[in-house]
């Protein structure tokens, strides 16, 4: 199971029902922009062969992409949005959706 835990800032993975959650993105507080740090995730979702995930970090306007074997302190990568807002075509204003289509393209939609 995986959550995204908002207000610590990481991603959890939780294995065979386990109670102790392994963080595979971000960092336990403090929140952040550097590409190791989350602020505020919102959702998540695996590529088609889970190969990565990619995290909609709502603090920061951004989606990061992770390798799925990723640990605490991992860099992710910028993939969409950036720390910020404004009204450019690069720009996220508060992501608060993610859903990959890998049937079309390999789509990633961010709402």
């Amino acid at each position: 199971m995986y959550v995204t835990d908002y207000f610590n800032n990481r991603v959890q993975k939780y294995i065979n029902q386990s109670i102790d959650g392994i963080t595979i993105a971000g960092i336990n507080l403090p929140l952040g922009s550097a590409l190791n740090q989350l602020y505020r995730p919102t959702f998540f979702t695996f590529d088609s062969t889970e190969t990565y995930f990619y995290v909609v970090d709502y603090g920061n306007n951004r989606v990061m992409r992770y390798l799925t074997n990723s640990s605490t302190g991992d860099n992710g990568t910028l993939v969409a949005g950036r720390n910020g807002t404004d009204n450019t075509n690069i720009s996220l204003n508060g992501p608060s959706g993610i859903h990959h289509l890998s049937f079309i393209n390999n789509d990633l939609f961010i709402t």
